[in-house]
């Protein structure tokens, strides 16, 4: 398993830790309560304090429950239902950067991310487009030698 922390450039990173919940701080006076018992509830996550159950054959508790209001009814089609919640508005908004750039659908494979983007561009007016981009040059041919060279980086 690779991983960031494990290469020579660990120690010229500087690692940064969240301080002020943002949105919390933003929020209107009606949904700070909710907001902040949202926030909570993420710390205990990710801190691990949240109660936990046993499930099956396991030895160690490792099944937490999810607030009813957290969950999405899959329905029939549980993708519909995903973007539906995440994107209320994206019939008149889908050109407008800063809706776009608020919102986001986290997937723990690329499957699931491509399926999900897929899925979001069917959906949408228009034509899409593929570009496509290269880490390197192919050094195919044999009639240059330096042919790296003759790109810069940015290419």
């Amino acid at each position: 398993m690779e991983s960031i922390s494990k290469t020579k450039l660990w120690d010229r990173c500087e690692v940064f830790t969240l301080s002020q919940n943002m949105r919390l701080a933003q929020a209107q006076d009606h949904d700070k309560e909710s907001i902040e018992e949202f926030a909570n509830w993420i710390l205990s996550l990710g801190d691990g304090t949240l109660p936990a159950t046993v499930s099956g054959s396991e030895e160690e508790p490792s099944w937490i429950e999810i607030p009813r209001d957290l969950l999405i009814d899959p329905k029939d089609e549980p993708l519909k239902e995903i973007m539906f919640n995440a994107y209320l508005e994206i019939k008149t908004r889908y050109t407008d950067p800063v809706y776009l750039r608020d919102r986001c659908i986290l997937a723990p494979r690329n499957k699931t991310a491509d399926d999900i983007n897929n899925y979001r561009l069917d959906t949408l007016p228009g034509q899409t487009r593929t570009y496509k981009s290269s880490d390197s040059i192919c050094k195919s041919s044999g009639d240059v030698h330096d042919q790296d060279i003759l790109y810069p980086v940015e290419f």
